[in-house]
């Protein structure tokens, strides 16, 4: 499984590798946030209307 970071390869990169999460239990939302923390993903909230 494609749990290893190694030389900056991202955190489960195949489907594969998220099916094998599924079948182990997983649910979706589980494996959306595992890639997002394991990738280092970092979201921004902009807001982009304009207050008047």
């Amino acid at each position: 499984m494609g749990l290893m970071n190694e030389y900056g390869k991202m955190y489960l990169k195949t489907s594969d590798e998220r099916k094998k999460l599924l079948k182990a239990g997983f649910t979706e939302k589980e494996i959306e946030n595992l890639y997002i923390m394991l990738n280092n993903f970092i979201f921004l909230n902009v807001d982009w209307q304009n207050d008047a």
